[in-house]
Parts: structure tokens; sequence; C-alpha cells
């Protein structure tokens, strides 16, 4: 029997986040990457606190207006994966500049994109990956133009 790995540090592992420019006329979605990489030289175990492993975040003046997940419901159940030196995973976004709006009484059912552009003006973007402690990435401003 193979003993379990240890589990994986925010010091094991490289996150690289970017988006494909920083400017973005209507209708340009923002692409974004996350790339994670196992740089310990040795095998560790991802704790997933909650599902999904990874996320987006778009904000404005800090305040969280966008995630690709914001209309999903996740089970509240802990996941782990042990992943091999050297492992790689790349995850993406695309956001098309337009947020959710809910119907009243919320439910998950009655979560729809709204059909209307956010104003014009200065975002950022933020990945995020639960598998480590402390797995945010730093904010990449952005402007949105008229």
């Amino acid at each position: 029997v193979e003993a379990q790995a240890p589990r994986c540090r925010r010091k094991d592992i490289s996150i690289k986040f970017t988006i494909n420019r920083r400017e973005y006329g209507p209708g340009q979605r923002v692409r974004m990457r996350m790339r994670v990489r196992n740089t310990s030289g040795h095998r560790c175990r991802m704790v997933y606190p909650m599902p999904p492993e990874s996320d987006f975040i778009v904000s404005r003046k800090n305040k969280k207006i966008w995630s690709p997940n914001d209309c999903y419901a996740f089970p509240a159940v802990v996941q782990e994966e042990t992943w091999r030196a050297g492992r790689t995973e790349v995850y993406r976004a695309r956001w098309n500049q337009k947020v959710y709006r809910y119907r009243e009484p919320y439910s998950d059912e009655e979560c729809v994109e709204g059909n209307h552009r956010v104003r014009a003006g200065r975002y950022a973007a933020q990945g995020i990956f639960r598998g480590v402690r402390r797995g945010n990435t730093r904010r990449i401003s952005f402007r949105l133009t008229r």
C-alpha cells in the first residue's frame, strides 16, 4: 500500500493567471486563463474544500459582479486529488460583459443572464484555485470602453 501523499501547500505550486487584453470594446469577451502546476518535485494532495476546483471573479470597485459559477449549485463536499510532480492543469473562463440576474424568489432555475452590458469603466479579474490555501491570484485590471 502506497503512503498517502502530503497535502500540497502554496509553495508547492505555481499559479499563472492571464487575461487576453487590457481594453475591451462592446461585444468583446474577456478571456481568462489560469495555469496551475505542481512544481514541488514530489506528489502532493490537493484538497478542495468545496467544488468546483477553480473559479474566476470579475469585480468593479472591489465588489464582485460576476463569476462563471454564479448560477450553479455544487454539493458541499470536500474532495481530494493527488497531483504528481510536474502535473499542470489549465482552467479557462470567458466573460461577455453581462451579469446574471435573479428572479424572486431565488432558485437556481431562475438565474438568467442579463441582456444589458455592464457600464464602461475599470474592472478587475482574478483567478481562484481552491486546491491549496491562499490560492487566489493577483487581480488584473482592465477597461471596458463604449
